[in-house]
């Protein structure tokens, strides 16, 4: 009698919207067998194509009914609800379960199932495509392109560090979380400062929410913001210019910050590790009027870290706040703020042998003093305007604007090689203070259709500025002996040496756009008109780009419903610094990318795949002019091509995967003497392979065992100086991680890494400093609660 009048109800109370009634009524294939109705409800997102949204005690020691046939949304939902006392809405393009109400007697009384546009929840494309609350790796789809698109319809090598994998694996950082992904290298510029690579190259783009913010990498920037508000962590390799402008070919960072829901959640977590290492995280989301048309979301992060470097430690408070309001069923607006800051002791990395030789004595060496500090503070502001078209299109305005500010004093920045016979190494005492910020704005404009249901159309301008001003403040030099450091050396005065300034700006007007030419084949064409200036009291002149275009191509092929084959073609420009003998600017470099591959989504979209063969010509870089040798010239040339493949997801109930290949192969073609034919990035490793996978027991019964492992493969990587070269040999690092699901509310996990102990550098610089050990051995206890 249940199931009849929970499917009567919801057929027969439908008041939507056009899009969500499609959703609530296009009928689709259903398999779900019986199980935990956590893990049902997860399933049916998939095969609906639909977000679920339930609070864990509403589900909590439930089972299924089970489901399968052609049938509605509606239908199989309330087939699946059957005997669980609960009910649900339609809300946009997702569903919310709830608890049925209840008449005298606590009999269920089963009102009609709602189906929302605006009320209750944002009608956003970002809070739709969520991966919290998914509990898998695999993402459902990414929005760094701006408008929503499933991995498998980019024709460009994607990855996804999603919410599940961040708690998973302990992510507290961005540079934690592109660890995971095979190809990408973490450069550690100081403690808490790291830059990324990928392919061999560069990736200086890093955007919020489709924003760009500066590029942070270098020893004397702010520490990067915090992961504890992002719900995902999206990667494009290549040139990203298309929606950038400037930017190097490595790829572009997308961060996508978690939005406000409508459903009252309290997720608490904390974890104690290895060097007394401690981490709490508070995070509140829900409605905040009657109807849910306001919400908001609180997220507070302290994180408090020794190292096992002596004498080294981070803290940090981070703050995070959000308001939603959907002004009308079809228009959202979005304000925050983020605030992070704290002290912390800086370091600058080890000095290797001036014979080639790497220091391999204790980790825990500390190069600086007990006086060493550096203090950052940053925080951003941030709106976004969504406005959703009556034919399934969007015009979207975001703006932004980041503030940094840190400063440092350090006895850590080491400025000679290691004497051999005294293990004595000089020491550059020194002092500094800087502050930067960012402001951008985007307006864009999609489209769904052209001239069939498959096409669509993204069309936008942008603006973005940066300013930033560093002081660089110089102490005596010292002597310290790495063998016997003696840290308490007493603060000198130190000597201003003045401070350098830069802005940029940019400007760009882009145009983005899908064709379907036949049933399986489909045309990707786009470019970017860009306008750059760039200016800094160092430089003898500005960097200009006027009306600059960037062009953009892909086609892909349909193989299987599951299947598509793609080849792309795109590039960048990066302005330059360097000047010729005339003292004009050289040219900006160029480059471009040409890519062939596969993507593969299965299993309903709970397992992604992709596969890649790239090469990409970076030209016009500065080298030495052989009848100037003070002058350069533009006529360098490097090369990067290589192949990746990646396989992400649910391969089965209770298991989530990730596994990642790259092989890297970087040249020089044209350079100064004695490079053309060396590698360009030796850096990079040739061979990457990481492997991670979970079997959560708890999936089945709502309670259980948690059991991961996981393996990261490196073939090396070095740093040569004439003949000379500082080499790291191939490695292979273990983990494991065991854990217990108490219930849908509570979880602990053990997590250890690194279990062998080896001893193995992260980054090599064959000079003075700057070469970094992997972390030794660790463990990390994490409970998390969820109301």
């Amino acid at each position: 009698m249940g199931a009849v009048l929970m499917a009567t109800s919801a057929m027969a109370g439908l008041v939507a919207t056009p899009a969500a009634a499609q959703s609530a009524s296009a009928r689709r294939g259903f398999d779900i067998p019986s199980q935990s109705l956590a893990q049902a409800l997860m399933i049916f997102g998939r095969q609906a194509g639909l977000q679920v949204t339930a609070e864990g005690a509403v589900t909590e020691d439930k089972t299924s009914t089970a489901v399968k046939g052609e049938l509605a949304p509606a239908e199989a939902l309330s087939q699946m609800l059957t005997g669980t006392g609960l009910t649900f809405r339609f809300v946009g393009n997702g569903v919310q379960i709830e608890t049925a109400p209840q008449s005298s007697g606590n009999a269920i009384q089963l009102g009609p199932v709602q189906v929302e546009g605006a009320a209750g929840t944002s009608r956003s494309g970002d809070a739709m495509l969520a991966s919290e609350g998914t509990g898998s790796y695999a993402a459902q789809a990414v929005t760094i392109g701006r408008q929503a698109q499933s991995l498998k319809e980019i024709p460009n090598s994607v990855s996804v560090v999603t919410r599940q994998q961040i708690e998973d694996r302990n992510i507290n950082s961005v540079a934690d979380g592109l660890k995971q992904v095979a190809g990408v290298q973490v450069v550690q510029y100081s403690l808490g400062n790291f830059g990324f690579t990928s392919r061999g190259m560069n990736i200086t783009t890093l955007q919020v929410d489709g924003l760009q913010t500066a590029d942070t990498q270098g020893a004397w920037t702010t520490d990067s913001f915090d992961i504890s508000f992002y719900d995902r962590i999206e990667l494009v390799r290549g040139p990203a210019a298309l929606f950038q402008g400037s930017s190097e070919p490595g790829g572009a960072v997308n961060l996508v910050r978690k939005r406000a829901l409508a459903d009252t959640h309290v997720n608490i977590m904390a974890q104690a590790g290895s060097w007394d290492r401690y981490r709490g995280e508070l995070d509140v989301t829900g409605r905040l009027d009657a109807s849910g048309s306001l919400r908001g979301r609180l997220v507070a992060a302290y994180d408090d870290r020794g190292s096992y470097m002596d004498h080294v430690f981070a803290r940090k408070l981070v703050l995070y706040g959000t308001l939603e309001y959907d002004i009308t069923p079809d228009t959202t607006v979005s304000v925050g703020a983020i605030h992070q800051g704290g002290p912390s002791r800086p370091i600058f990395g080890l000095p290797t042998y001036d014979d080639g030789g790497l220091y391999m004595g204790r980790r825990s060496v500390y190069m600086g003093s007990l006086w060493d500090r550096k203090r950052d503070d940053a925080e951003r502001y941030f709106v976004d305007v969504e406005h959703h078209l009556d034919n399934g299109g969007m015009i979207r305005l975001r703006g932004d604007r980041t503030d940094r500010a840190y400063n440092f004093k350090s006895g850590a920045f080491t400025d000679s090689y290691i004497d051999r016979a005294t293990g004595n190494v000089d020491i550059q005492q020194i002092a500094g203070n800087g502050h930067s910020r960012d402001e951008a704005v985007d307006l864009s404009l999609t489209l769904p259709t052209l001239f069939t249901s498959a096409d669509n159309l993204v069309i936008g301008v942008n603006h973005s500025r940066n300013s930033s001003y560093t002081r660089w403040i110089y102490g005596p030099v010292i002597t310290r002996n790495i063998f016997n450091p003696d840290p308490t050396t007493p603060e000198p005065a130190f000597e201003d040496d003045g401070p350098t300034t830069s802005r940029t700006i940019q400007t760009g007007l882009y145009a983005n756009a899908r064709f379907k030419l036949v049933d399986r084949l489909t045309l990707t064409a786009g470019g970017r008109l860009s306008w750059y200036k760039g200016s800094a009291n160092w430089q003898s002149a500005d960097s200009k780009a006027s009306a600059r275009l960037v062009p953009y191509a892909a086609l892909s092929y349909d193989i299987t419903p599951e299947l598509s084959a793609y080849a792309s073609y795109s590039a960048t420009f990066v302005p330059q610094t360097s000047v010729d003998r005339d003292g004009n600017l050289l040219k900006p470099r160029t480059g471009t990318l040409y890519e062939l591959g596969l993507k593969g989504q299965f299993l309903d979209g709970a397992l992604t795949g992709h596969a890649a063969l790239y090469q990409i010509i970076d030209r016009n870089r500065a080298m030495t002019d052989p009848d100037y040798p003070d002058a350069s010239v533009a006529l360098g040339k490097v090369r990067s091509r290589g192949f990746e493949a990646e396989v992400v997801g649910e391969p089965a109930t209770g298991w989530n995967v990730t596994l990642g290949y790259a092989y890297t192969r970087t040249r020089y073609l044209t350079a100064d003497e004695g490079l053309p034919g060396l590698v360009f990035a030796p850096g990079t490793p040739e061979h990457d392979l990481k492997l991670w996978a979970v079997r959560d027991f708890s999936k089945e019964t709502g309670r259980g065992l948690i059991l991961g492992g996981g393996v990261n493969v490196s073939s090396g990587i070095y740093a040569g100086s004439g003949d000379l070269e500082w080499k790291q040999k191939a490695y292979a690092l273990l983990s494991a991680q065991i854990g217990y699901q108490f219930s849908e509310r509570f979880s602990l996990r053990l997590t250890g890494e690194n279990l062998t102990d080896k001893k193995y550098y992260t980054r090599i610089e064959g000079w003075s400093r700057q070469s970094y050990f992997g972390d030794p051995r660790n463990v990390m206890l994490t409970a998390r609660m969820g109301f």
